[in-house]
């Protein structure tokens, strides 16, 4: 953030950081315990529609990769892009106010309720291709301009959201690529050999 900065959008900036650190400490115990299960991939697809969908299978899913701690972040951050922004229809600014307000949960919630979103569901697939690990997202909404989120802005630096996106190119998955209208994006990391699983336990 830069100076000045306003105390309630720092407030809301470091809760979210804090509540995320204290979710991601624990799923992570979690994910090691599925290490050896991951040499035995070969294609795996799921289907998730609510938060508490994302928070189970990121862990999961985060196992097979080669650091599951930045992994669970990255595919923490992208599936609950393709939920509230995707299939709810979130936006950007609603989002702003809403954790200022501390009330995105409770809107994510009762918009998952709506007649229209009931049969709403994102999807994500696993695929070994070559020495790669594939992971495509796909969701069911109208997509986004998604291009102007890939890298940090400067403009947006005050704002209490909107860091998800480029937070997991950074950490998690450097080759990761949206496709169309911007409701699909494929990330890409090395594939785990049962050697580097028995290895490193």
């Amino acid at each position: 953030m830069t100076k000045p900065y306003n105390e309630t959008v720092l407030g809301a900036i470091v809760a979210s950081a804090l509540t995320q650190s204290r979710k991601l400490g624990l799923v992570a115990k979690n994910a090691f315990a599925e290490f050896d299960t991951a040499a035995l991939l070969q294609n795996a697809s799921f289907r998730f529609r609510t938060i508490e969908d994302v928070e189970t299978l990121a862990p999961v899913v985060s196992a097979y990769f080669p650091d599951p701690r930045k992994t669970i972040f990255g595919l923490r951050e992208l599936m609950l892009n393709a939920v509230e922004h995707g299939n709810l229809g979130i936006t950007y600014a609603e989002k702003s106010k809403l954790v200022l307000a501390g009330t995105w949960a409770t809107e994510v919630h009762r918009r998952l309720r709506l007649p229209e979103n009931e049969q709403k569901f994102a999807s994500l697939a696993i695929e070994i291709r070559g020495s790669e690990l594939a992971v495509t997202i796909r969701d069911q909404g109208r997509g986004f301009q998604w291009s102007d989120y890939l890298d940090f802005s400067p403009s947006r630096a005050a704002d209490p959201n909107c860091r998800g996106i480029a937070m997991s190119r950074a950490v998690a998955f450097p080759s990761m690529m949206y496709s169309g209208n911007g409701n699909e994006v494929i990330c890409y990391a090395p594939r785990i050999r049962r050697s580097a699983v028995h290895s490193s336990s």
